[in-house]
């Protein structure tokens, strides 16, 4: 026996899969059974359309491709007549399980990581390159909510004392071993990518601005990275964050070091990626 749960992940499976759909338009005789089938009913099989498999299966396969063309035109640049390939062996290894289409991409910078080492000879930053894009989407369809507070600017020891920052809901921190902003910023104006891009530590906060919904990519020093990702962590005041700051600072005098936080603390609030202060209890 069998439900009409077993007929809907079959039908899927030939609608996602490029293999079970060859097998079956083939005649189910010329090619071996795809392991993605072995466990099917075979009444299921039996009964299912070659013909309507394939036609939705190319409409399915056709909509996978311009959503990953849409969010991926970077990585679809560089790779030019391997994209196509890429894309399909990509959506083999991980089936779409999302009824958000733009969902079937979210795993796409993992695939090229663990799966792309003949295309991260020729661009080791890929999987980076892939992760950043990707990001845009997410940020543009996050729903956390934003939380403005106070946006006085941070001057007075009792403010820095008793008041911490709100960090803006959608954002994320990422750490790239190579410059990737750069390197989209190259790709967007159509120029070429140098071949041999050396790596470089990049510290980024991605996140959605409140007043336009764009999504920036705000890229940071080894220290305001540190504070930025310190305050998302908890409602930490502007004495610790200060004091955290100073310390990953050595370099610089401590009264410069006070002086730069708090230029730190204006320009992240007029980025919008601190969206203002709250008192802490």
């Amino acid at each position: 026996m069998y439900s009409l749960r077993d007929i809907e992940q079959t039908i899927g499976t030939f609608w996602t899969n490029k293999d079970a759909r060859q097998w079956l338009v083939s005649g189910a005789n010329t090619l071996e059974m795809p392991p993605c089938l072995k466990s099917v009913n075979l009444e299921i099989l039996r009964a299912a359309d070659p013909d309507g498999v394939a036609l939705y299966g190319r409409m399915i396969n056709y909509g996978h491709h311009d959503v990953m063309d849409s969010i991926f035109p970077y990585c679809s640049q560089l790779l030019g007549d391997d994209w196509y390939e890429v894309v399909e062996e990509y959506l083999l290894r991980f089936p779409p399980d999302h009824y958000n289409l733009n969902h079937i991409c979210r795993h796409f910078a993992e695939f090229l990581s663990k799966y792309g080492q003949v295309h991260l000879k020729r661009f080791p930053f890929l999987s980076e390159l892939a992760d950043y894009e990707w990001l845009e989407l997410e940020k543009i369809e996050d729903t956390a909510p934003f939380v403005c507070g106070d946006n006085s600017l941070i001057s007075s020891p009792e403010q820095i004392i008793t008041m911490a920052p709100i960090v803006n809901a959608t954002m994320v921190i990422r750490y790239y071993k190579y410059p990737i902003a750069e390197i989209a910023a190259r790709l967007e104006s159509g120029r070429k990518v140098r071949k041999k891009t050396q790596p470089q530590d990049t510290y980024l906060a991605i996140f959605r601005d409140p007043e336009t919904h764009k999504v920036r990519f705000l890229e940071l020093g080894k220290a305001a990275c540190g504070v930025v990702e310190a305050a998302s962590k908890g409602l930490c005041s502007y004495q610790s964050l200060l004091q955290l700051a100073v310390s990953l600072s050595p370099e610089l005098a401590p009264d410069q070091a006070v002086l730069d936080f708090l230029q730190l603390v204006e320009d992240l609030q007029k980025a919008f990626l601190f969206t203002g202060s709250q008192r802490r209890e």
